[in-house]
């Protein structure tokens, strides 16, 4: 059907003219199903209301606020296959539509705020100032947010911040995977593409975070193209029960990372590890490939484990000015990633390992992209 066989509870604009009514209407749970076209609202999202498009056709020109997002069921919202463009500020923010510049996060105590984004086209304006793909923030409660298959085009990406309260314990975790993240229209370079930022209450470093929490990211099969300063900017910066320690942990796994052309010094990091020695999560950074100017992948403290990076200042790219970021034949990150940490598929949905040297063994590559045969 149209919907790739979605569940519609409510198709807009048949059964609601406007995508905020049909959000209204639906059900908890429920889908919102929303037909080609360019609407032209702000939408305030419900728990357990989803919205479905029909591709990138079906195109959302305003802004989403989350701020109504946390309940006590942790299952997640999901927003699919359509596009969001917008100007100014954001995107997608916990922030009320009414205070757009909300400088508070939102207190999830008790609750949970789950969404999760796929196939979505995400073009933020910026020439009348910066704007966030994402800026969500959230206090105490559970906080699970999801960027997959899908594509952040602005001069900001997503910014995740999330503190622990006091007396109760979090589960905080971040997935991006198999998405892109580049300039949005007349920016020349993104800024800070993922930003995960996770603090103890009052936005403090060394604080032992209430036991049974979790603080995970899982950054995987990306590609950041054109970027600037740092692709990826992390603060683990906790003291967390060993047990929960164990469970935690921010990866940063097959990624292909392309500063700014020219970038030198502190505008070509692709990670930046803002944080001392010794704090929890720990952070993995393995299998990535980064062409650019600098001599190591992360800026500040060191990965807790390095495995298998690739650097160059040679493009191993089809075609690295036009974006093009598919590995070219030949390139020295065919057949050179550590299995251990590979996904099984690559940032297309090819299988790894593919047998991309011919040699007989099927070794990963390093990159987001496997090379086919």
């Amino acid at each position: 059907g149209d919907f790739d066989c979605a569940a519609c509870d409510v198709i807009v604009p048949d059964a609601a003219p406007t995508i905020a009514a049909g959000i209204l209407a639906a059900p908890q749970p429920g889908t919102v199903c929303i037909k080609p076209g360019t609407y032209m609202e702000n939408l305030t999202l419900r728990p357990h209301v989803s919205l479905q498009g029909y591709g990138p056709s079906t195109i959302i020109a305003g802004r989403l606020s989350a701020n109504e997002m946390v309940d006590p069921d942790p299952a997640p919202t999901f927003i699919r296959d359509l596009s969001i463009k917008s100007t100014g500020l954001y995107l997608l923010s916990t922030c009320p539509l009414a205070d757009p510049s909300c400088s508070g996060s939102i207190n999830a105590g008790g609750g949970t705020l789950a969404l999760d984004l796929e196939r979505v086209f995400m073009e933020g304006d910026a020439n009348a100032g910066t704007v966030y793909c994402g800026s969500l923030a959230v206090t105490g409660g559970d906080f699970l947010f999801s960027f997959r298959d899908s594509v952040c085009k602005s001069d900001r990406g997503f910014r995740y911040r999330a503190d622990y309260a006091m007396n109760e314990s979090s589960h905080f975790e971040l997935n991006v995977e198999r998405s892109r993240f580049e300039p949005g229209p007349g920016i020349s370079a993104i800024y800070d593409s993922v930003e995960f930022l996770v603090y103890t209450s009052g936005g403090f470093c060394g604080t032992p975070v209430p036991p049974g929490s979790i603080a995970k990211a899982t950054i995987v099969n990306n590609e950041f193209w054109t970027t600037i300063y740092d692709a990826v900017y992390i603060t683990p910066c906790l003291v967390m029960d060993p047990v929960d320690a164990a469970g935690s942990v921010i990866q940063v796994i097959n990624n292909t990372f392309v500063p700014k052309i020219g970038a030198v010094n502190d505008a070509a990091w692709a990670i930046w590890n803002n944080r001392g020695p010794g704090y929890e999560p720990e952070l993995v950074v393995a299998n990535n490939l980064y062409m650019g100017s600098q001599l190591s992948l992360v800026r500040y403290t060191p990965a807790d484990v390095s495995d298998s990076n690739l650097i160059t200042t040679v493009s191993p790219f089809v075609d690295v000015a036009q974006g093009d970021l598919h590995l070219s034949a030949g390139s020295p990150a065919v057949d050179a990633a550590n299995p251990a940490y590979a996904p099984p598929i690559d940032k297309d949905g090819l299988p790894r390992p593919i047998d991309g040297d011919g040699d007989g063994v099927g070794v990963p590559d390093v990159g987001a992209h496997e090379l086919p045969r």
